[in-house]
């Protein structure tokens, strides 16, 4: 099951360094920066880590016997969910020919050794910014902030996987909004876009907490309403979500 890095309070960071004095260093900067750290002490072990735990961040020592940085490197940007990790590859090689390895195996970024740790740490919160923000953008709508078709569908097999385990039910709800072309067409698309925004507000508005609205289309929303109880216990809610669309939308008068 994939985990959603977007929606973790604390980054889970990957540590893979053979050598048990730097990798307990390593855990000590990192904790104290506030993350929480999962290690392996070689590439066999990294790569299971990775499946397990599906870190927001690996950092990984460039040479270790076997199994090197490199190598783990391009296995982690061939797995379904590794190309939005970040992977810091650590390194005593400062030469050209080792700098162009390392983005050729898919690296993010480089830090030599011996680590500067003040530097460590802020090139780990930039990466990690960057990072959850394009996770952010590939998943959800830019104009309501709602998540979007690829997001829901993470989401639904999650909760599909949930609702067979325990035996609970779920609903979808489709939402086409009538006649909405007729908003751009008239009033112009910048009050069509303010119209969605606050129609995005209200579904949201009127859920509970487990439930979750999407962007599918220009016009077309879903709504994944979890844990339900019994099929009687739709009615009142899908009434909820309609209701919040009667009153007349005010925009810029």
């Amino acid at each position: 099951m994939k985990i959603d890095p977007s929606i973790r309070e604390t980054p889970v960071l990957l540590v893979v360094v053979d050598d048990s004095v730097m990798r307990l260093m390593l855990r000590r900067a990192l904790e104290r920066a506030g993350y929480r750290v999962v290690e392996a002490a070689d590439g066999p072990s990294a790569r299971a880590e990775f499946v397990k735990h599906q870190p927001d961040m690996v950092l990984l020592d460039a040479v270790m016997p076997g199994m090197d940085g490199f190598e783990v490197c391009q296995w982690l940007r061939e797995q379904p969910d590794g190309e939005r990790c970040p992977c810091l590859l650590i390194t005593d090689l400062n030469d050209d020919a080792s700098v162009d390895l390392a983005f050729a195996a898919g690296a993010t970024d480089f830090i030599t050794k011996p680590i500067h740790w003040a530097v460590l740490r802020q090139r780990v919160r930039l990466l990690l910014r960057a990072s959850r923000r394009e996770y952010y953008l590939a998943h959800h709508d830019v104009l309501t902030g709602l998540p979007n078709r690829l997001k829901f569908a993470d989401r639904l097999e999650h909760v599909l996987a949930q609702a067979r385990r325990h035996g609970h039910g779920l609903a979808v709800l489709c939402i086409d909004l009538d006649h909405f072309a007729m908003v751009n067409d008239t009033l112009g698309h910048d009050i069509g876009d303010k119209l969605l925004q606050t129609l995005a507000d209200r579904f949201t508005a009127g859920l509970r907490e487990a439930d979750i609205v999407a962007r599918l289309d220009a016009d077309k929303f879903i709504v994944l309403l979890d844990r339900l109880q019994s099929p009687d216990s739709l009615d009142p809610i899908a009434r909820r979500v309609l209701e919040a669309l009667q009153p007349a939308a005010m925009i810029d008068g």
